[in-house]
């Protein structure tokens, strides 16, 4: 088996729209079989919904729209959740058959 190579990718945007399709771009086009792939991303204030999820039921739109708060739909599944600069997120990129929660959990403590 081959070394797996491990890289920390920092988007230097912080906009929802941008990010979103980063991650998406990564996720689509990159080899993550032997190349595993932190991605750490802030974004300006948003709420970001689920796939599936209806957004006249996850969050106030008028509200939103009264703040110029955007309102982004990401491509995976999961909750509603508000981001600002105050908050981290991390997307990890790995195969399937080797995500590791305590694994991923350790990376973030010792970053």
């Amino acid at each position: 088996e081959r070394e797996v190579t491990k890289s920390v990718f920092m988007s230097q945007s912080n906009d929802i729209y941008a990010n979103l399709a980063l991650e998406d771009w990564m996720y689509r086009n990159m080899d993550f079989s032997n190349h595993h792939v932190m991605m750490v991303w802030r974004n300006e204030p948003c709420v970001v919904i689920g796939r599936h999820q209806n957004p006249w039921l996850e969050a106030n739109v008028p509200f939103l729209t009264e703040r110029q708060i955007e309102l982004a739909r990401r491509n995976s599944g999961g909750g509603t959740v508000y981001h600002d600069r105050g908050n981290l997120n991390i997307t990890f990129f790995t195969p399937r058959e080797r995500y590791n929660r305590k694994y991923n959990l350790e990376l973030i403590k010792r970053a």
